[in-house]
């Protein structure tokens, strides 16, 4: 079993309520064990809320896909059922589902086939606005036995980090994944100037996030000096100066 990287946990409690948050706790998790992909939900019997999700290198799933789970196929997920009980035992709840556990083809087709889920184990708590869905994925091999006790262990740990970065992000936990909020930040940055090239929105759009220049080279895998260059040419092409009046210039074009 890996043991809590106090680094690594640090790094987490710094990103709390803002948009790095998500990689860093990504980073952090497998310090504990490998995991492919998180995504973090809201869910009660109605409806699933999407806060926050990340991609380990190599993985990528659609847009399509996740909003297929939030708005049809959360109805079929076993931990819609954990709603209730959880609310009554305010301990995290630990969970694991892998294709053969599920009994509904749609569900199981949508899982297995389409997303290509190996194994995904759940950490559950009960919140303030529902059920805190945790959802840890593989997609090429399943958990160990070693790995759910590590991840039991350090269960608590993780959902209180979550629950609080999901109170404090505000604005920033809704449907949209965080590649869709930059797909959308950059369409509006597009909007204002035909001149604007693909990196300078790129960019500027991760600014609107609220990555520091540090973070956007980090996102991006090119140098600060570069992000320093781009934001500038960008700025000058939008006739700006400033963070502020790229944001006034956004919210005018909503």
């Amino acid at each position: 079993m890996k043991g809590i990287s106090d680094i690594g946990l640090g790094r987490v409690i710094e990103t709390l309520g803002n948009a790095m948050f998500s990689n860093e706790f990504l980073l952090f998790l497998n310090s504990i064990v490998a995991v492919e992909h998180f995504s973090l939900v809201q869910l009660d019997s109605n409806e699933a809320r999407f806060i926050t999700s990340a991609n380990g290198s190599g993985i990528s799933i659609s847009k399509l896909l996740q909003k297929l789970y939030l708005t049809r196929y959360f109805k079929m997920d076993p931990n819609i059922k954990l709603h209730t009980s959880a609310e009554k035992n305010h301990q995290v709840l630990v969970r694991r589902l892998q294709p053969g556990d599920i009994k509904d083809a749609n569900y199981q087709r949508f899982f297995g086939s389409d997303i290509h889920i190996v194994d995904r184990i759940s950490l559950l708590k009960h919140g303030d606005k529902g059920l805190y869905c945790l959802n840890l994925y593989r997609f090429t091999e399943s958990f160990l036995k070693a790995d759910i006790e590590a991840l039991t262990e350090a269960s608590d740990i993780l959902m209180s980090c979550v629950v609080k970065h999901s109170r404090l992000a505000g604005g920033l936990s809704d449907f949209l994944t965080r590649e869709a909020q930059l797909d959308d930040l950059e369409q509006r940055i597009r909007a204002l100037s035909s001149k604007i090239t693909q990196r300078e929105m790129a960019v500027c759009a991760r600014i609107l996030l609220g990555l520091s220049g540090s973070g956007i080279a980090l996102d991006l895998g090119i140098k600060e000096t570069s992000v320093q260059t781009y934001r500038k040419r960008a700025y000058a092409k939008l006739n700006i100066s400033s963070q502020n009046e790229l944001f006034g210039l956004c919210l005018k074009n909503e």
